[in-house]
């Protein structure tokens, strides 16, 4: 987790989530869900486009 929110540390060590809606709605996982989805847009424009232009309609 870079950005860890809506946990907490049990006795033994490990963690355990306090919050599911806190830890999805979190300012951070927004701005890196829209980060990777505009990364898989470009992507998939990236490999059409050579397609379409040697298809030459």
């Amino acid at each position: 987790m870079q950005h860890p929110v809506a946990y907490r540390v049990l006795a033994n060590g490990s963690y355990e989530v306090t919050s599911f809606w806190n830890l999805l709605l979190n300012h951070w996982a927004l701005l890196q869900y829209a980060h990777n989805m505009s990364g898989a847009v470009i992507a998939a424009l990236s490999s059409w486009v050579p397609t379409a232009e040697s298809h030459g309609d």
